[in-house]
């Protein structure tokens, strides 16, 4: 990122409210009103009825497009905007590929997770805290062979969440217990795809036992055909949310919010925000990275004019181009690299692997760039870069 020392150095109170690096928190939240109205309807009614019957949710969407965002908001609707009508208990647990390797590990992890880090609706925390130090993970211990006489605990997710909810959580007056699983396409990628099954398997049991609770993870778009050819039971276990990129009002409130949040004398012009949504297609990485670098090379100016975004924008797409593009080309083969160039010079939209010319076996390198999140698959036999931006990022690599 660009640093403008000058503007920084003589005005000690300069405030930049954008923040491409971290996902958005809920008072920075834009757009998605319609994935918000539905989580909010249906999950007070899977807090109230019984026998248990909650709501699963799957949000999937590409890279940078706000899938955390949505989780954070979520889970701050369940506390804070349904306090009045529920009483919610809630855990976020990010996962990586080292927990998603085993599933031992994985429960270990997560129940200790769910033990330490933890919200719950307001004049509930207090007592939960006195329940959950009460708590212990439950474990299974499978027969010991004749070869092998120590036995192994392992913990047990079914048990430990059914204890949880039965001796803690439901003497507690809480409604619903929701977990918020981040990332769970790393089981895919650690060649676990039978956690798929067991995660479904293991929730309906814990409906089944009357205990309550709601299951939302997120994982890339690919992630619901890679799953449905594997694991097909486990996406009818969700409802599903598919993000798109934030329409022009979207992009709008989006960079309006933060401005206001922080009580900033800064404006973006209509003109501006419309190039910004332009430029960024409404990818809500993009809108952020765009508008950042412009609140930073501009400094004490209030007003961010078509004339000052245009001077600014080659040094702002430079930034763009050494900070994510470089990066995520890094992440690909000099073949794989090819493949991309070729696309790229390619004036259609979307290519289908018989236009690679002189690429042997280019399907399975499409398949395998579409994996790493560089192209999207937009119908059978069809991809794109997944950017324009990232496309003009491409062609100049063969101009220089």
């Amino acid at each position: 990122m660009i640093k403008n020392n000058n503007h920084n150095k003589n005005n000690k109170s300069f405030i930049n409210p954008f923040s491409p690096q971290h996902p958005a928190v809920p008072k920075y939240f834009a757009n998605r009103r319609e994935q918000l109205d539905y989580f909010s309807k249906t999950i007070v009614s899977s807090a109230k009825i019984r026998p248990p019957a909650p709501n699963n949710f799957i949000v999937l969407g590409d890279w940078g497009m706000g899938k955390t965002s949505l989780l954070y908001k979520m889970r701050e609707v369940a506390l804070k905007e349904l306090k009045d009508e529920i009483r919610a208990f809630c855990c976020y647990f990010w996962l990586d590929p080292l927990c998603c390797k085993n599933w031992d590990d994985f429960c270990l992890r997560f129940l200790t997770q769910l033990k330490k880090n933890y919200e719950a609706s307001a004049g509930l925390r207090e007592k939960l805290f006195r329940e959950l130090s009460k708590w212990k993970v439950a474990v299974s211990v499978p027969p010991v062979s004749v070869e092998k006489e120590k036995k192994e605990e392992k913990p047990s997710l079914v048990d430990s969440l059914e204890e949880l909810w039965k001796k803690h959580l439901q003497p507690s007056d809480v409604d619903i217990c929701l977990l918020f699983l981040d990332d769970v396409h790393y089981f895919l990628q650690a060649g676990q795809s039978d956690a798929y099954f067991t995660i479904r398997n293991a929730f309906q049991e814990l409906a089944n036992r009357s205990c309550n609770f709601s299951l939302i993870v997120t994982g890339p778009t690919m992630l619901s055909k890679a799953i449905v050819d594997l694991a097909e039971p486990f996406m009818r276990f969700f409802h599903q949310f598919t993000l798109e990129p934030f329409p022009l009002e979207g992009t709008k409130e989006a960079i309006n919010k933060r401005i206001r949040a922080n009580k900033l004398e800064l404006e973006f012009s209509d003109e501006v925000i419309s190039t910004i949504h332009e430029k960024s297609k409404g990818h809500p990485y993009f809108v952020m990275f765009i508008a950042y670098e412009l609140v930073n090379l501009l400094g004490s100016s209030k007003m961010v004019s078509q004339r000052e975004f245009d001077k600014h924008w080659p040094q702002v797409v430079s930034v763009l181009e050494r900070n994510v593009f470089v990066n995520r080309l890094a992440e690909v083969s000099e073949k794989e690299k090819q493949v991309l160039v070729r696309m790229a010079s390619i004036e259609e939209k979307q290519v289908s692997p018989s236009m690679i010319k002189g690429v042997k076996g280019a399907t399975e390198f499409l398949s395998r760039l579409e994996r790493k999140g560089l192209l999207l698959k937009k119908e059978r036999g069809q991809y794109e870069l997944f950017h324009p931006l990232f496309k003009e990022y491409l062609r100049k690599l063969t101009s220089d």
